[in-house]
Parts: structure tokens; sequence; C-alpha cells
């Protein structure tokens, strides 16, 4: 059996317990969300949907003190003095290996002693039938029996680094392992596949606050011209300033387009102000203008293109078929915002794109990026 297949057989034995099972086991009467993120606002309805009662948020975030998030209140974590008895569930992603236990033991010295971290809660039986591909909560859903072949075949498609990487996303999501593979600081450009020239013309697709372009710049890369593709209008204010400090050479060089993308032309809902987790969403009184990339792009030869665009990639991908046949540019596509993206966009790309190679690279127990690189 290979390491897929074993990973099956550990999640074909996981046994889930009823809600009301876990709440006697865990002393869950009362529940306190520690992290008050952009993971609690899409976690707070499915829990309280299955019957946990969320009394209170709290965060290391002043900002975020007596608020209202979600209709759960935030209170300063020196005010859980008065909630002791409540199991405390901590929304940690980024490096949660390291940052957990830390946490953990603040939370101890506050005099709790009932601390969980979130990923405890995939074992519920309610909460795993209330996930269906939600959004930003891969770490929680586990895979699905009917998943295996589309997974094995993803596995097939990669070289042997990026298989290690895919083998412990997936023991992350399925036995709560936390991966140890670390990968290098320069995302969404990792320099042991491939590296950029001056005469390369990217397409960043989700520029955010130019985030990207800051450390393609760091790095010492030279662009014949930089599209940054961002619909959120308080990020782009935010990048034009990021702009405004590079080279003159490089900001003549640099184009700021301030839409979405997608499969068509026309527009869509969006939330805003959210900064990095802006995104597209199906309805909405926020209406954007949303383009094509073969429609931008039809007469502009790209070389590279980025996506991290909050669950949208798929959606743009299907808009960009033209000019990635065309080109054939090289593709560095997050895969993370969906639990379904981690194979399904990869398998997709290469179904209509047989040309690639692929590689896959994770970032902080959270960015998980799939490399298309074309052959020679």
């Amino acid at each position: 059996m290979n390491e897929i297949g074993n990973l099956f057989m550990s999640l074909e034995n996981t046994p889930l317990v009823g809600i009301n099972e876990w709440i006697k086991k865990n002393n869950a009467d009362e529940i306190i969300l520690y992290g008050a993120g952009i993971i609690s606002r899409f976690l707070i309805p499915i829990l309280q949907k299955v019957g946990l009662n969320i009394v209170a948020l709290s965060d290391s975030d002043k900002t975020k003190w007596n608020t209202t998030i979600m209709g759960v209140p935030c209170v300063p974590p020196s005010e859980l003095v008065y909630h002791q008895g409540s199991l405390v569930i901590a929304i940690i992603q980024k490096q949660y290996q390291t940052a957990f236990p830390e946490v953990k033991g603040k939370l101890i010295i506050l005099g709790y002693k009932n601390i969980i971290h979130f990923t405890e809660l995939k074992y519920i039986a309610e909460i795993q039938k209330e996930l269906r591909n939600s959004f930003m909560l891969s770490l929680l859903e586990l895979p699905m029996k009917k998943h295996k072949n589309e997974i094995e075949l993803l596995f097939h498609l990669l070289d042997k680094d990026s298989k290690k990487v895919l083998i412990e996303i997936l023991g992350e999501r399925i036995i709560n392992q936390p991966a140890s593979t670390k990968q290098g600081k320069y995302i969404y450009h990792p320099d042991e596949l491939f590296r950029l020239s001056s005469e390369d013309v990217i397409v960043d697709c989700g520029a955010y606050t130019g985030d990207t372009l800051e450390n393609f710049c760091e790095f010492g890369y030279s662009y014949k011209k930089y599209f940054a593709i961002e619909p959120d209008l308080e990020n782009v204010h935010k990048m034009r300033e990021v702009i405004a400090q590079l080279p003159q050479e490089l900001q003549s060089k640099t184009i700021v387009i301030p839409k979405a993308i997608g499969r068509f032309c026309g527009h869509v809902s969006f939330e805003n102000s959210l900064g990095l987790n802006s995104r597209v969403i199906e309805t909405g009184i926020n209406n954007i203008p949303c383009i094509t990339l073969d429609s931008e792009f039809c007469n502009e030869k790209i070389t590279y293109l980025k996506m991290d665009i909050e669950g949208y990639e798929m959606n743009a991908l299907e808009g960009a078929e033209k000019i990635i046949r065309r080109d054939r540019p090289i593709l560095a596509i997050s895969i993370y915002h969906y639990p379904l993206d981690l194979w399904e966009i990869p398998l997709w790309i290469h179904e209509h794109f047989p040309f690639y190679n692929f590689h896959i690279r994770s970032y902080d127990s959270i960015d998980i990026v799939c490399y298309a690189i074309p052959n020679k």
C-alpha cells in the first residue's frame, strides 16, 4: 500500500464522535474562541449551528477588543478570568505547531486548564456534515474517500519533493500531524524551481498591497512589465504607495489594474475592506468591474502568472485559457482557500494544458502554492 493509501486507511479508522458526547468529554458547555481573525468569522456559524455555545472571543490584537464579531463579544485576554470554567479553543493557523504551545502557556497563566487547538473539532461528526468544501477551513475538513483517486493522480504528477509536501499536507488534515516541511521565504518564486529575468512580463492577480512585488524586488528581480491586479481599493491605495518607493525605472514598468478577474467580463459581488481576505462572493450589494485575463492580455505576451485571489482561482483560470495556451507562462496558483483546491486546480490545469510539470510548496501551514512550469 502506498503513502496515500496508508493515510486513507487512517481516515477510515478515525472515529467521529457526536456533539453531545464531545461536549461532555471536553467540559464544553461554554466555549471561548481565542483568535478573532478570518478563521473565526467562517467557523462561528458552523459551531453555533451544531449546538456549541460560544460565549466570547479573545485576541491579542487590541483593536478587536470590545467589539462584536459575528454576534459574539471580543474581550481582552485579561477579562477571560470571568470565564475560567469554559473550554478555550485556540484558532491559530499560521505556524501553529509552535504558536499554539506559546498561546496555551499564556492562557494557563491566566488560570485556564481546558485548552485545545481548533483542529480537534474535525472529529465531531456534526461538524464534518456541515463542512462542504468550506472557505478557509481546510485544516478541519477531512478528505472524503471518494477523492482518493484524484489525490493519487495528483501524487503521480509531482516530483519527489512535492510528493513529500503533499503527503505532509494530507497528514496534517487527516491525523493532525503538523507538516515539518519548511520552504524558503520566497513564496511565488522558489529559486530551486525557476528564476525570472528582466525580460519577464509578470501578471500578479491578488496583488494585495504590493507584498509580492516588494518580495520580488528584495530578491533582486527586475522585469519588462509588472501588471498588479487588485480589486480592493484600500489595498490599491497602499500598493500605490509601495510602488512610489520603487526605483523610477521599475515604477514606469508597473501597471495597476483595480478590477476583479474571473471567467467572464462584467460585474461581480465583492466583499471588500477585509485587507488580505477581501474576495468575490456569490451575492452582495457591492458590485465591482470584472475582467478576464484573456480579454485584458489578448495583445500582451505574458511569461509569469500568479494567482492568490481568495478562492476565485478556478474562475480566473477558466477566463485565461487562451493566453495560457498561447504563452505557456509559469503558473504560481494558490490551492488552499478551499479543501478541494489542493487537487482540483492542479488536475484541471493538467487536463487543459498537458505541457506543464507540477510542483507544490507549503508555507507556514497556510499558503499552499501549485507551480506549473512548462516543458522545454
